[in-house]
């Protein structure tokens, strides 16, 4: 029976004397925090969009506003671009997967459409020369 007091007894001066947190504990903390900024930063809403930009092999090709609705032909006829209502979308292209006429239309301040195989770029950007992602133009 003494020996189970003397347990209880070492148990109780071992969680006196111990850390609250352990540098694992802060370093796992730290990561969570991080981790939680980080989603809240990239699923802030963006800014809408003004003017599309055009690139063909990291090239401007043209730039056009959102506001104005018009078919912009690409390439020969290759890629055709529809702008209306404030976005733009790829209606038509020859390329063989079509992900790029399948991607939704976009308005929003860095979104993008890419076309790999006929290397065209389309990205959305605002007003103030800023793209959230690409660097400024």
């Amino acid at each position: 029976m003494k020996s189970k007091i003397t347990q209880d007894k070492s148990l109780i001066k071992h969680y006196r004397n111990s850390k609250i947190f352990s540098l694992l504990d802060i370093i796992v903390i730290a990561l969570l925090v991080v981790a939680i900024v980080l989603c809240f930063i990239f699923t802030l809403p963006k800014s809408q969009g003004k003017k599309a930009v055009i690139y063909n092999k990291g090239e401007i090709i043209g730039i056009y506003s959102l506001s104005e609705n018009r078919n912009i032909s690409l390439l020969d006829g290759q890629l055709t671009c529809v702008i209306e209502d404030n976005s733009i979308c790829v209606k038509e292209s020859d390329c063989k997967n079509q992900i790029c006429v399948h991607t939704n239309k976009i308005s929003k301040t860095g979104q993008r459409i890419v076309c790999s195989p006929n290397k065209i770029t389309i990205v959305v950007k605002g007003d103030d020369g800023v793209l959230i992602t690409g660097g400024a133009l």
